[in-house]
C-alpha cells in the first residue's frame, strides 16, 4: 500500500525532496497532478510504501520542508 507524504505545486521542492529521498534509499512514486480543464501539470505528490512512512516523514522535518 501506497500513502502519500507530500504535495505540492513547486517543482523545485519536490525535486529536492525525491533527491532527499533516494541519497536515503527510501522508495518513492513521483504524481503529475493534472488539470483537466488546462491539459497542464497543477502539482505533485509523492508516495512511499506504507513500511517507509516514519522514515520519509523524518526526512522531510529534518529538511525543514513544509
Amino acid at each position: 500500500m501506497w500513502t502519500l507524504v507530500y504535495m505540492a505545486a513547486d517543482k523545485n521542492m519536490i525535486d529536492r525532496l525525491c533527491n532527499i529521498l533516494k541519497e536515503n534509499e527510501i522508495i518513492f512514486r513521483l504524481k503529475n497532478l493534472k488539470n483537466e480543464d488546462l491539459d497542464s501539470e497543477c502539482g505533485y505528490e509523492i508516495l512511499v510504501p506504507d513500511a517507509e512512512v516514519e522514515k520519509a516523514q523524518e526526512l522531510i522535518f529534518d529538511a525543514e520542508i513544509n
